[in-house]
């Protein structure tokens, strides 16, 4: 049952050896699949053909858990080289690959990924009515949509005719967002679970700062470096704050993190029982007040958003 999951779950992007998402080698994998099911009481584990050979990957390292005691959840639409198609015959394939890859007869979570850069007509029509006949033949258990844009992913909800079960989003909620705090009562009323990703906003929450590849404005990035600054003299820990911020959050049923090491993850897991310190998130949130409404948008996908905001 979708209730069973655990709140802190984990993401397997890095078991891809992607470069904007780290990588990891297949006993380090193992390791942090082992740890994560053994020791942090994780059960859901997320990944996505886009992020290279990550299911493969994923599939060993749980080899060793009896099926019947975890969660996958993996996605469709999106693959590697930018690759986004949601036509029938693609998702097709990439179901029967994504069993093979995972080894296993049926996958808990499909999602249709990164929503907002494919046909979003498509996807209502084509992707997620297929993705229902599969449910219906218990090869895949629950429907679900990913992406960034809000908008793009509420349209979807409101139109599809297909019983969307979960929506995956990132960045949207956190210290210096809370544009996700538009939806979540709507979506919470369908009785659709909310995933969060990202709560470090792509590295931008973290000691070291965002990749080069960052989109995030210039000031916005200028603002991150003088609160990581602030907290670090006050012997806080940006990330730990940003992550509690959303864990703590009672709307948000799952939270995905992507350590990529045993050690981020136990600190991760830690980070639940820590003594929240109120004061300086409350101060951290009022500093980003200026950003609570800004998210940065993929140029290519303009014309989905504008779509979705006329309508």
């Amino acid at each position: 049952d979708i209730n069973n999951i655990s709140k802190l779950s984990l993401g397997c992007a890095s078991f891809g050896n992607h470069n904007a998402y780290g990588c990891v080698t297949q006993d380090i994998a193992n390791s942090l699949v082992y740890t994560s099911f053994y020791s942090c009481n994780i059960n859901y584990f997320d990944t996505s053909p886009y992020y290279g050979n990550s299911e493969t990957v994923l599939g060993k390292s749980l080899s060793f858990i009896p099926r019947e005691y975890y969660f996958i959840g993996t996605k469709v639409g999106r693959y590697m080289n930018d690759k986004t198609d949601f036509s029938l015959e693609t998702i097709k394939n990439s179901i029967e690959t994504s069993l093979k890859n995972l080894n296993t007869s049926y996958i808990d979570i499909v999602q249709c990924h990164d929503v907002e850069f494919g046909n979003i007509e498509q996807i209502i029509n084509e992707a997620l009515p297929y993705l229902q006949t599969l449910k219906d033949k218990k090869i895949i258990r629950y429907i679900g949509i990913t992406g960034l844009s809000l908008p793009v992913l509420d349209y979807i909800v409101t139109r599809s005719s297909i019983k969307i079960d979960t929506i995956l989003t990132y960045c949207n909620y956190s210290l210096h967002c809370n544009l996700l705090n538009d939806y979540i009562n709507k979506w919470l009323e369908l009785n659709i679970k909310i995933i969060q990703g990202g709560c470090t906003s792509m590295g931008l929450l973290t000691n070291n700062g965002p990749p080069d590849w960052h989109p995030a404005n210039n000031e916005l990035k200028d603002k991150c470096t003088d609160i990581i600054s602030m907290c670090k003299n006050q012997n806080e820990n940006i990330t730990k704050i940003a992550f509690q911020q959303i864990y703590n959050n009672k709307n948000l049923s799952l939270i995905l993190v992507g350590p990529i090491t045993v050690y981020e993850l136990q600190d991760y897991y830690n980070w639940r029982f820590n003594k929240l310190n109120i004061n300086l998130q409350q101060q951290i949130i009022d500093l980003f007040e200026k950003f609570h409404k800004y998210i940065w948008i993929e140029p290519n996908t303009e014309n989905n958003i504008k779509l979705c905001y006329n309508n």
